[in-house]
């Protein structure tokens, strides 16, 4: 349902994946996601939330939880979470980029620059641009 943009649907099915295996990380993590396209970002943080207290190393719950809160400008807590999926994923460019971003919000300019270097150094190349207006 996802792949055809009927994130409702999505939602639907995954309640049900839920009801019948409650236990399934992923499920809720896809639940999550599909909410986050409905732009219901608090219900979605509760989701990824679900699937880390099952999973607690679910890097990208943890990354799209941090999406959702930087939605919603809880800034500190999308830096948390994009810090928490750092942790798992330390060699993925865009964790990087968008902790960079939210301390940007934050205005902690000299850890976001620091973050987007670390976002080029690992092939990120959006980061650049970012870098060259603001980093300079």
């Amino acid at each position: 349902m996802m792949r055809t943009n009927d994130f409702k649907g999505a939602v639907a099915d995954f309640n049900q994946v839920i009801e019948n295996s409650p236990k399934f990380a992923v499920a809720y993590f896809l639940r999550g996601s599909g909410k986050v396209s409905l732009k219901d970002y608090n219900s979605a943080i509760i989701d990824f939330t679900k699937a880390i207290a099952i999973d607690p190393k679910y890097a990208d719950a943890f990354h799209y939880r941090g999406n959702a809160k930087y939605e919603l400008q809880d800034y500190n807590g999308a830096v948390a979470d994009y810090s928490k999926a750092i942790d798992y994923k330390p060699n993925y460019g865009v964790l990087f980029y968008l902790r960079g971003s939210a301390r940007f919000r934050l205005n902690q300019k000299e850890s976001g620059c620091l973050d987007l270097h670390k976002a080029l150094e690992l092939g990120y190349n959006e980061a650049y641009e970012v870098i060259k207006k603001y980093c300079q």
